[in-house]
């Protein structure tokens, strides 16, 4: 075997025998630095005079030593990954090593050293120990590193503990060159963390042509920090990646040394108002709160920011069981004292419906449950529509006929001038909701012992970044297998918002007068896909691969319109609205086609539903959505 690959062997191979004889290697040598280090102490102090120190402790100094070392643990410690404690540990062992070696020479009346001689024999055995270590680590680095692999340079913006561990574990791993740490506290600037010097965010125009990569390490920043920051690194045109936040490291679901795309968050250009804290802790505090499709996107962040509320009780309906008893656990870690109800079952189920709402006297319903897949419910029509259409049916009955205050239905922009199956479906869901409106104010409802005290309303907004049915997750996903993202079209365009936000809204929407309406969140200015799907490849820290670039990393194909799918997607049927006392919400004024015909044509849909004729169900959907183009039409 040749030198080479004997090196190559001991150093990178993990074998069991690998192993032992990188251990018996490192003894060897330390024993080998214990003998030069007490021939060094003893040439210091005159060798001549001290000829009697060289008869007994240059020869037990390697025995005693390596014993020492050995039931110290200091063979046991992973050398690519020396740190301080080590070099602590081998300081102590070395000291360790004298004390013994004076024992010993006491013991049996050997001639004791001057102390001068011993502070002189710890420094060479400490100083030579620790420094083969770290010629070791980084020989180890070295060859365990793709020598062929460009490595791309970095600067770390935030010079603290977070930046100082990342450029440790990056150091280790030698996948980035470090070039720079950045940060805002003047009383840094001109320091270094590993040799590597800190600058002012003010220089990052400066050394942009020196690095390809920005990695933000400060996990607890506020998120209006995080965006000024990210805001200027995005206009000198540099790509960045972060850690985890402060929350995602308390609850375990991220490490320090992770680094994540920066959040899509970030992709948009919008003003976040404050919520109105204190007047929905008041209507929500003490109530009984159902919010059905609980597991769900939508659903399980309405859970979260309603516990937060101070609720009496939140019920979670759930038809999926590992949704329902991750959103159940979720609440649980938040140790609120609101008595949390998991309820396991269909909201398609009336007796299951109207049973939960008498037991727990349900104040207030928000129905987030649905089935949204556009492609998902176009293959599977009938389903679609009947669970759509029978579990707002239900809840709004069920709802009335046991007094609850408030019900909200989660409702789509795929819902206005649908060309697609589930947006139909969501359009029938708020015709329903709006008839039943009608139907607590009319008399005829009085003779059946009803107490008309409920209120319906309408939330209609689009996208949400992050959600089950956003394109955000795809194409994560399609970056972390290495590509191609796939988009349906390159001038498609779509309004998104953050899960965060549409849930609040949602919640403002419950203190206004709402009896009746249907209420629009202000989705900001809409996005094409195509621009997104660029702005996250950038975000991961990759290049697009096009004509222009065909070494890029990440590739997009169109693939085209999927059945039912829009160019665009709209909030209003007849474009009027009216401005609320928020102004991210808006009151819609459209005129709702619920006349005698409405109720007959409801059942028919029913029975349509229960015959499962397609084309029956298809065309009677039609008759209640005249807006509605069907895009099977001549199949």
């Amino acid at each position: 075997m040749s030198s080479n690959k004997f090196l190559n062997f001991i150093l990178k191979n993990n074998t069991l025998k690998a192993f032992y004889i990188r251990r018996v290697t490192i003894l060897l040598i330390d024993s080998l630095i214990f003998f030069l280090s007490s021939i060094f102490s003893h040439l210091l102090l005159d060798y001549r005079s001290n000829l009697y120190l060289f008869n007994w402790i240059t020869f037990l100094i390697i025995p005693v030593g390596s014993l020492t070392y050995f039931f110290l643990n200091n063979y046991k410690g992973i050398t690519k990954f020396l740190g301080a404690r080590e070099i602590y540990q081998n300081l102590l062992s070395s000291f360790i090593t004298l004390i013994n070696l004076f024992v010993i020479g006491n013991i049996f009346n050997y001639k004791i050293p001057t102390v001068r001689y011993w502070i002189l024999l710890w420094i060479f055995i400490s100083t030579l120990s620790v420094a083969f270590r770290f010629v070791l680590k980084e020989i180890l680095i070295f060859l365990n590193s793709d020598n062929n692999k460009k490595i791309p340079n970095i600067a770390i913006y935030g010079a603290g503990e977070a930046g100082a561990i990342l450029s440790n574990t990056l150091i280790r791993s030698n996948t980035y060159s470090i070039k720079y740490f950045i940060d805002d506290n003047p009383l840094l600037w001109g320091r270094s963390i590993n040799c590597i010097p800190i600058i002012s965010s003010r220089e990052i125009l400066k050394i942009k042509s020196k690095i390809d990569l920005i990695f933000l390490a400060i996990p607890s920043v506020s998120k209006e920090k995080r965006e000024k920051i990210v805001n200027q690194i995005h206009k000198i045109g540099i790509s960045m990646l972060q850690v985890p936040n402060h929350y995602q490291l308390s609850k375990g679901e991220a490490k320090l040394n992770d680094l994540l795309p920066l959040s899509t968050e970030s992709l948009l250009d919008r003003k976040i108002l404050k919520s109105n804290k204190d007047k929905l802790h008041k209507h929500i505090k003490n109530k009984n709160i159902c919010v059905t499709g609980a597991g769900g996107s939508i659903g399980s962040e309405l859970c979260i920011q309603i516990i937060n509320l101070r609720p009496k009780r939140i019920i979670l309906f759930e038809i999926s069981e590992p949704n329902l008893y991750k959103i159940n656990e979720d609440l649980k870690d938040l140790q609120t004292q609101v008595e949390v109800v998991p309820v396991l079952g269909n909201v398609g189920n009336y007796k299951l419906v109207k049973n939960v709402l008498k037991k727990f006297s349900v104040d207030l319903v928000f129905h987030a449950a649905a089935y949204k897949h556009v492609p998902m419910v176009e293959a599977n029509p009938i389903e679609g529509i009947a669970n759509n259409f029978y579990s707002t049916k239900i809840i709004c009955e069920a709802s009335l006929e046991e007094n609850v205050s408030q019900v909200i239905l989660i409702s789509s922009d795929k819902a206005v001038r649908p060309t697609s199956i589930m947006g139909a479906s969501k359009r029938i869901s708020e015709l329903l909701v709006k008839s039943y409106f009608y139907k607590s104010s009319i008399k005829q409802f009085k003779k059946d012992n009803l107490k008309i005290e409920s209120n319906f309303s309408i939330v209609r907004f689009g996208n949400v970044l992050g959600s089950s049915g956003s394109v955000v997750p795809l194409f994560l996903k399609q970056i972390s297998r290495g590509g191609p993202i796939t988009i349906t079209d390159s001038n498609i365009i779509r309004y998104f918002m953050t899960i965060s936000e549409a849930v609040n809204l949602v919640l403002e929407t419950t203190l206004l007068n709402s009896n009746g309406d249907i209420f629009l969140l202000d989705m900001g200015k809409p996005i094409k896909i195509i621009d997104l799907a660029k702005q996250i490849i950038k975000l991961s820290g990759l290049t697009l691969k096009n004509k222009e670039n065909p070494h890029g990393d990440i590739e997009i194909v169109d693939i085209g319109l999927r059945p039912g799918e829009k160019l665009y997607e709209e909030l209003l049927v007849d474009g009027k609205s009216q401005k609320t006392i928020n102004p991210l919400i808006f009151r819609s004024k459209e005129k709702y086609p619920i006349d005698s015909s409405f109720n007959s044509e409801i059942e028919n849909l029913d029975r349509a539903i229960k015959e499962y004729n397609k084309d029956k169900v298809l065309s009677t959907l039609k008759k209640i959505i005249p807006e509605w183009e069907i895009y099977q039409k001549g199949k």
